[in-house]
């Protein structure tokens, strides 16, 4: 999930981020103020940054080491599986604000309904 994250969600996200900072630099520098589409990347850029702290944060918890497999498995169940949903709800919500034809993975809606 991390290396999903890493290699795949997040330059997806820093691309668009980028497209739409030049956006409104463009909108701006042409004499308009862009309040809107200023929003639009303040959201993009809080989503992108909460998707970054959230795959640092799971990294971090995947290096947890235990000597007893029971203690490791409850780690595991209390710890890596809720920042693993965590992720996934961040990696969801970019889904749905990243252009399709940026986002790098199959869609929720082309798994299923293969066209």
């Amino acid at each position: 999930m991390v290396l999903m994250a890493n290699r795949y969600i997040l330059p997806a996200a820093y691309r668009y981020q980028g497209q739409v900072a030049q956006s409104v630099s463009a909108v701006k520098a042409a004499g308009s103020n862009a309040k809107e589409a200023k929003k639009g990347l303040d959201q993009m850029v809080a989503l992108t940054e909460e998707c970054k702290v959230r795959v640092d944060k799971l990294q971090a918890l995947l290096e947890h080491e235990g000597g007893d497999a029971d203690k490791h498995a409850k780690y595991f169940r209390d710890k890596v599986v809720p920042a693993m949903a965590s992720l996934r709800e961040t990696g969801d919500s970019l889904e749905a604000v990243v252009p399709h034809d940026l986002w790098p993975l199959p869609t929720y809606r082309e798994m299923l309904f293969v066209r």
